[in-house]
Order: structure tokens, then C-alpha cells, then sequence
């Protein structure tokens, strides 16, 4: 039985399963594992193989308790959605380059950043006189004032720098971009969009677990871990029940 937070939607890039964890278990997914932020768990993100052999990936998704965790589903051979991609170029040595819509934005070591003229060492979050973990730089190059424990407004002012700590040795730094520049990447990702929405529009939808019949999802529970694991396996067994549920849809 599904507890009463329990939710299974379908959105055009896949299916989300939201709820406790032994209601996204039941679907065969994550069997016997440490979910995120559990004992022994990743402390963001788990990535799993369906029984139908699609890849799942679960995180936590909010605090409450008892724990409620989201599962994103996608699907073989679609196409990732334009606004779920992250592809980025090389920049500068060291520094890697993702362009948004509304912003650029610049990741590595301080060092490279540094190197590559997109920030000055002492106005990096850590330094002497700066805030811990963000930074923001106006679009004349001064840091942006008040005490160093005060909150900072967000800005989106063109060349309007903001400066974040990832990790003790990773930053990220976001320039946003000129309101005509942002049109013109609005209007190709609002292409991009409708370009994938046809494409998918061209595929068949796998069906959705809940409609794999229970002596399949009791013997894929029954299974083994370690075959589980097995690509063999899961191959196997993924076109077992994808054959199930395209009947299903006859």
C-alpha cells in the first residue's frame, strides 16, 4: 500500500515518482539500497536501472519526516530536454564555460579563474573581507557593499558578477549577459524546446510502472542483488517486461 504523500506523474521528458521510500521500492526501483542522505547513502543523488531497464534518478526531496524522496524516470533513446542540458566548452585553461539564457557562467579553481581575467583573487568568496560562500560583483567591478553577514539583493544587471563557493577548491562564477543577448538565446531555446517536443511527439511513451504486472515486479524483488547489477541481466529482464507492457498497450 502507498502512503497517502505517494504521487506518479508523467511529464514529456519522463515520469516522477514522489513519496516515501519503500513506495518508490515497490516499483522495483533501488531495492535494498541506502537512499540519499540515509546512513551509508549518497548525500545528493542515487542512480538506479528500473525493472524495465530505464535509468532512475532519486534524490531527497524535502526534510520533513518521515523522508520524502523524488524519482526521476527517463526513458531509452529520447532525447534530452534543451533546458536539462548542461554541455559547456572549455573557456580557458582550467575553466569550463555553460551559457544559460540569462547569464554565462564559469567554473574551475580559483587559480584558473584568476588566470583567465574573470575574477581577482582577494574578491573571492573566503578572502580577507568577503562574504563565505558569495560574492557579487557590480558591473563596474566594485564588490557590492554592506557588512560581510548581511544579505546581498540578487541582481541580473548586465556584466553583474556573482561569485560562488562549490567546493574548497571549485568556484563558479555567473556574468549575466545584456538584455538583447538574452532575447536572441530565449528565442533559440524556445526553438530548441519546440524542435524536441516533435521529436518525442514521434516516439512511443513506455508505459508506466505501475503497469507491470506484479508477478514480474515480485520476481525482479526476488532477485539477486549482484544480478540486479548485471547489464546482462537487466537487459534481460528490461525487454521481459518491456515486451509485458507493450501488449498491455495493444
Amino acid at each position: 500500500m502507498k502512503t497517502k504523500r505517494f504521487e506518479y506523474a508523467q511529464y514529456a521528458w519522463g515520469d516522477m515518482l514522489r513519496g516515501a521510500k519503500e513506495d518508490i521500492q515497490s516499483f522495483g526501483i533501488a531495492i535494498g539500497l541506502a537512499f540519499p542522505g540515509e546512513s551509508g547513502g549518497p548525500a545528493r543523488y542515487l542512480s538506479v536501472i528500473d525493472p524495465t531497464g530505464c535509468q532512475v534518478r532519486i534524490e531527497r526531496w524535502d526534510r520533513s519526516m518521515p523522508a520524502v524522496f523524488a524519482a526521476r524516470r527517463t526513458f531509452h533513446d529520447w532525447p534530452e530536454p534543451p533546458h536539462c542540458s548542461r554541455n559547456s566548452t572549455t573557456y580557458a585553461p582550467g575553466v569550463k564555460l555553460f551559457k544559460g539564457v540569462a547569464f554565462d557562467e564559469y567554473s574551475g579553481a580559483a587559480e584558473a579563474l584568476v588566470a583567465a581575467g574573470l575574477v581577482l583573487d582577494e574578491q573571492l568568496p573566503g578572502r580577507p573581507g568577503m562574504r563565505k560562500t558569495r560574492v557579487n560583483i557590480l558591473a563596474d567591478g566594485s564588490v557590492a557593499g554592506g557588512e560581510t553577514t548581511a544579505n546581498v539583493r540578487y541582481q541580473t544587471q548586465p556584466r553583474v558578477k556573482h561569485i560562488e563557493r562549490a567546493s574548497p577548491s571549485r568556484y563558479i562564477v555567473h556574468v549575466h549577459v545584456g538584455n538583447e543577448e538574452r532575447e536572441l538565446r530565449r528565442a533559440v531555446a524556445s526553438r530548441a524546446e519546440i524542435e524536441w517536443q516533435r521529436r518525442i511527439g514521434l516516439l512511443r511513451r513506455p508505459a508506466p510502472l505501475r503497469e507491470i504486472e506484479p508477478r514480474l515486479l515480485a520476481a525482479w524483488h526476488a532477485s539477486a542483488r549482484a544480478a540486479r547489477e548485471d547489464q546482462a541481466f537487466q537487459r534481460m529482464f528490461g525487454h521481459l517486461v518491456r515486451s509485458q507492457l507493450a501488449k498491455g498497450q495493444e
